[in-house]
């Protein structure tokens, strides 16, 4: 009786180190096979926001002119800024 006891205990840790060892190789081939999908990913969405940065940064800005800052508005600009929300301080009163 004392024997069967020994090879059930042995046939059990070795399911158990059977069990073991094919979870860790299926976690190597799992990152064999992700990781480098991983890694494109995320070089592609380091790329995508430098990308996004260097738009916004190097946009050509137009320079305002002071003969433009200086004019009147319409009463139709006016009221385009008026409806866009654009709030702009000037020193004349209409």
């Amino acid at each position: 009786m004392d024997v069967s006891l020994h090879a059930l205990r042995d046939c059990y840790l070795a399911v158990v180190a059977a069990a073991a060892l094919t979870r860790q190789v299926c976690k190597m081939l799992a990152w064999l096979l992700l990781g480098p999908m991983v890694a494109v990913y995320v070089y592609d969405f380091c790329l995508y926001m430098l990308r996004l940065v260097r738009s916004i940064v190097l946009r050509p800005r137009p320079h305002a002119r002071s003969s433009w800052l200086r004019r009147r508005l319409a009463k139709d600009e006016t009221a385009a800024l008026v409806v866009t929300g654009v709030c702009i301080v000037t020193s004349d009163t209409d």
